[in-house]
Order: C-alpha cells, then structure tokens, then sequence
C-alpha cells in the first residue's frame, strides 16, 4: 500500500468527516420519530415507512445522479449541492414538531425524507468518484475508510441526539428541534469548509489525472476549470461512456450488483426481525442494545482490514467470497437454520451476528471493486466518470437490498418464523456463492487489476504536487 501524500490526507480527512455525518442524520430520526408521530395521531407503521422511504429515493437518485445531474453541475458541484441539501432537510425535520394537522405532518415528514436522501446519494456518488482520482492504488483501503466512517456516524447518532435532546428537556417544542438544527447547521459549516479547503488540493489532484490519461479524458468529475475539457468525450475512441444500463449489460457486472443487493436484504432482514427473535431470551433494553452493537462493531471495525486485503492481494472476488461463506454460516445458526436440529441460543445468536458483521463488510467492499475493475475490463475508462458511475450502482443496490429487505423479512417472520427466514437467506447465498464461483471461473480477470499507462519521462514528476499555497 502506497504512503499518502499530504493532499491525500486532506481528501481523506475531508470525506471521512462528511461520511461521518451522513451516517448520523441517516440514523439520527430514528430515536424521536416514532414517539412524535404518534403525537400527531399517525402510527409507528408511519414512521417507519418515512424512515424506510429513505432506502426507495436513494435507489432512484443514484442511477440520476451518475448520469444527468453530475454531467450538468460536475462532482464538486454536485458534492456541495448534496450537503446543503442534506443539511436544509434534517435542518427543516426539527420543526415538525410545530405542524399541528397531521395530514400536514405526513406530507412534510416524506418531503423532507426524500429530500435528505436524494442529497445525500448525490454527495455520497460525488466523493466516491472523487476516490479513483486521489487513490488511484489505494483505492480499496480508501474506500473502506469511508464507509468506516458512515457506519460509525450510524452508531453514534442516535445517542449524539439523546445527548442534545436532553440539552432542550425543559422546553416542548425545542427538545425535539436541537438535535436537527445542531446537525444542519454542521452540514452547512461543513459544505463552506470542503468549498473553500477540500476545492483547490482536489481540483490539483483532478488536473494531473487527466494529464496522466487522455486529454478531455475526464467526462463527470470536473469544475469550471475543466469545462474545456471535458466538452470532446464523445469524441474518444475505443472509450466506452459510463452508463447504468451500460454496466448492467456485463453478466459479471450484474452478478456483483445482485451480490451487493443480496447482503443488503440480509441487513434488512436482521434490523426488522432480530429485536422479536432474541425477544424469547428475555434481555433488559441495554442487552439488546448489546447485541445489536455486536454485529456493527465487527462490521465497522473490520471494514478497513478488508479493504486493505484487497489492495495488498488484488484480488477481491475472493474477498467476496469469503463473504459469502460468513453469511451462509452466520445465518445457518442464527436462527438457528430451520433444517438445523438446534435450538436458539443467545450465545449462538451472539456469534452468528460477529460472523454476519464480517461477512456483510467483506461483501460490500469487494462490491464496489469488482464492478470498477470489471468496467475498466471491459473497456470503460479508468477516470472519475467510471468511478462515480460504478458507485452509484453499487449504493443503488444496498438501497434496494435494504427496502425490500425489511418487507420480506416481515412475512416470512410473521408468518413462518426465523428460522424459515434464516433458510431463506442461506439459500440465496448459497446461490449468489455458485454465482461468483461461476464468474471466477469463466471470467479469471474478474479481480484487481492493475490499470495504469507506463508514464512516459516527463510523466514522471509527482502527480500529487504541494500547493505553493
């Protein structure tokens, strides 16, 4: 692995930040929205539904975002434009509480649901396309940093709002606010922090890519700077134009997504049932806490040791598969397994969900690579236009795994219990595991590969220069 320079740092550090908010407005509602939607005369189903509406917009904006919207405004416009966004949305959210008509209520709490979500797919495919142009050999530890984050701001939103709601207790309407504006107001710092710091090292970092490639090479990740540049990529021969449509059309391509998609209903599944399932073990509120901290604690804290496997052995379809392999485990003696002759144990429960912890994070962060390498296989060019558009499918995939997660979940618990809903998702990793073998075999490429053009002499000088300011 490649020592950072100093901009990389600073990406790094930057991004890292903005990730780690996006993870704590994501899960921040999540304490408060129920308890003031039953106020206004709705139901708990309502507010989970706002909450899950969250997993639905971001399946759409993604696919929008890769294509129209970043081609129109570029990365940097587009990664500012989604945190303000975000942050007048979760801003907005805290005044809820002030909507006595419930129709009202309902209306706004979905409005400003979807509005919070679209701006953070956008900002969320923007940084990730920035990734490929600042790490372009470390891009997997990257990466992993970053959802790192995401998943530790998840973590600690909800206690972060406990601690400001708190802060408000003597006042009604404002305890429920504080926690909302606090973190609008942060994105907002946050957003004239990244324009004025994060722009000049980035825009640096962007040039001398596309030096390093091709001339007007660099189709989405732009700026004003760049316009120039970026108005003859139709005209590139034997460049292949990023595309949903385009990459889905690869059977590898598709298998991944369908990977990526897989391990997110297996997330769904587990935060709508496992609350019920471990119910039988009779565990005090902080126990069960407890249990669910088991599976994020492996998941986040594992996530940069994968990414660094990727990119110290390049080969992450392996990475995938061992994924596989933990969740099928996992999952078998979770419930336990319907055709396991075990009974539940909440020791065996406590395991189960260290492996599935894991397994999901190998899983997801193989994903992203895989699909990226396959492009770039494939004949899709190695700049930021192909990196945002592969991240946009594989964050529209966790969305849709994780909407329709929740709702298969349900039924089947519902109605056949979790052991039936632990064969399921052992059956489906079972079968994605034969895929993957299949694409491993039939397509031996299909892992890090090493995409670089042998530098000429004057290519040779530092790419990554310091600012003279």
């Amino acid at each position: 692995m490649e020592t950072f320079t100093k901009q990389q740092w600073m990406v790094l550090l930057t991004l890292g930040c903005c990730n780690f908010l996006a993870g704590a407005v994501y899960s921040l509602q999540a304490p408060f929205l129920p308890a003031e939607a039953e106020k206004k005369g709705t139901s708990t189903t309502f507010a989970g539904f706002v909450l899950g509406i969250y997993e639905l917009t971001g399946f759409i904006v993604c696919p929008l975002v890769s294509g129209r919207l970043l081609r129109k405004l570029g990365s940097f416009k587009s990664f500012h434009f989604g945190i303000l966004t975000t942050g007048i949305a979760i801003l907005l959210f805290g005044f809820l509480n002030r909507l006595n008509n419930t129709i009202a209520f309902i209306l706004c709490a979905l409005t400003l649901r979807v509005l919070e979500a679209a701006g953070a797919s956008t900002s969320f495919v923007s940084s990730y396309g920035f990734l490929n142009v600042a790490f372009p050999n470390s891009l997997a530890t990257a990466f992993a940093v970053m959802e790192t984050m995401f998943a530790v701001g998840m973590a600690t939103g909800p206690p972060m709002g406990e601690v400001l709601y708190q802060l408000a207790m003597g006042s009604e309407n404002w305890s429920f606010t504080l926690p909302f504006l606090t973190m609008g107001l942060v994105l907002f710092a946050t957003a004239i922090v990244t324009s004025t710091i994060f722009l000049r090292p980035m825009l640096h970092m962007e040039e001398s890519k596309s030096e390093q490639l091709i001339p007007n090479d660099i189709a989405i990740v732009n700026c004003n700077t760049m316009e120039n540049a970026c108005a003859g990529v139709d005209e590139i021969e034997n460049k292949k134009i990023p595309g949903f449509s385009n990459f889905l059309r690869i059977p590898s391509i598709f298998v991944f997504y369908i990977t990526v998609m897989g391990a997110s209903m297996c997330l769904g599944f587990t935060t709508c049932t496992l609350e019920p399932h471990i119910r039988q073990f009779n565990l005090a509120p902080l126990q069960t806490g407890g249990m669910f901290l088991i599976f994020g604690s492996f998941y986040a804290g594992t996530a940069s040791i994968w990414g660094f496997i990727c990119d110290r052995f390049n080969k992450p379809i392996f990475v995938s598969i061992t994924g596989c392999l933990l969740i099928i485990v996992a999952f078998t003696f979770m419930g336990p397994c319907s055709l396991i002759p075990l009974q539940p144990s909440l020791q065996l429960t406590g395991i189960s969900l260290a492996f599935f912890g894991l397994g999901i994070a190998a899983v997801y962060f193989s994903g992203f690579l895989l699909i990226m390498n396959e492009a770039r296989r494939n004949g899709f060019p190695d700049n930021g236009a192909t990196s945002s558009c592969a991240s946009a499918l594989w964050l529209s995939a966790m969305h849709l795994g994780c909407f329709i997660g929740p709702i298969f979940a349900g039924y089947l618990f519902d109605n056949y219990g979790f052991g039936v809903e632990s064969l399921f998702l052992v059956a489906l990793f079972t079968f994605i595991l034969i895929l993957l073998i299949l694409v491993l075999s039939l397509v031996p490429q299909a892992q890090q590969i090493e995409v670089c053009i042998k530098p000429t002499p004057e290519e040779k000088t530092p790419l990554l220069k310091e600012l003279s300011t």
